[in-house]
């Protein structure tokens, strides 16, 4: 007996959790979102998917070409700008036509999806300007707070996007020669940009979200971990330096 009513109320707490997550915040048509990294990819991806939705888009390209492409591919709400992160003067200029394109509504949700990762490696075998590379993409620009867009209105949703476990870029013998690593394959896109979606659309957000089977059932426990551990099994996906096997402290 203790068993079907454990049941029962095991499925009834996975019925009221699929409704709770499917419900969606109204009047997508009045939110403004600003999507980073637009040019192709993941920012591609999730602009032309929210614009689809119904938000008023604002996407930034690093490119021309890329901005003309994406604004064919998407309806007349959608906007773009040229943006690029390492030089303060675009962002100043794109938080200056952001701030005018939302006026007094405010911006719904930003997506920092513009960033590197490549090189990525043991820390001996980067040179500084490596570090130098993926800082000032990833962090230095953003730590500009005067040129920040700010919200007017309600809480502002921030969705950095992240790849999932099983987009993780090449790392042999190439790594030292900075070469552009191959774009993540069309049908792990979604993958991404459905939970960066869920993030500015549902009702409920997850206070934490994992992209991909591989996160869910690797990553995401492994982070829980000791660190020992953590570096045995990660020593088992990645490679390490000649002659050196990940030991326990």
């Amino acid at each position: 007996m203790w068993l079907y009513l454990a049941a029962v109320l095991v499925g009834l707490y996975l019925l009221w959790r699929w409704h709770r997550e499917r419900q969606m915040v109204p009047r997508l048509s009045e939110k403004y979102v600003l999507v980073t990294g637009c040019d192709s990819g993941f920012g591609n991806l999730l602009a032309r998917q929210l614009d689809a939705r119904g938000l008023r888009v604002l996407a930034a390209c690093l490119t021309g070409t890329g901005a003309t492409q994406l604004r064919a591919a998407a309806s007349p709400r959608l906007q773009t700008v040229l943006l690029d992160v390492t030089s303060s003067q675009s962002i100043a200029a794109a938080t200056a036509w952001v701030r005018e394109c939302v006026g007094d509504r405010g911006l719904w949700g930003l997506v920092n999806n513009a960033g590197i990762a490549i090189p990525t490696a043991p820390n001996e075998w980067l040179t500084k300007d490596d570090f130098v590379k993926v800082l000032d993409v990833n962090l230095i620009e953003l730590l500009d707070r005067e040129d920040r867009p700010r919200n007017g209105g309600e809480g502002l949703r921030a969705a950095p996007s992240k790849n999932p476990g099983s987009l993780r870029p090449p790392l042999p013998g190439d790594l030292c020669q900075k070469q552009r690593p191959a774009a993540p394959p069309e049908q792990l896109l979604p993958v991404v940009t459905s939970v960066v979606a869920h993030v500015l659309l549902a009702r409920f957000p997850h206070s934490r979200y994992a992209a991909g089977w591989d996160a869910g059932l690797t990553f995401l426990p492994l982070s829980y971990c000791p660190a020992w551990l953590t570096a045995a099994a990660i020593g088992l996906l990645l490679p390490v330096p000649a002659r050196g096997t990940p030991t326990r402290p």
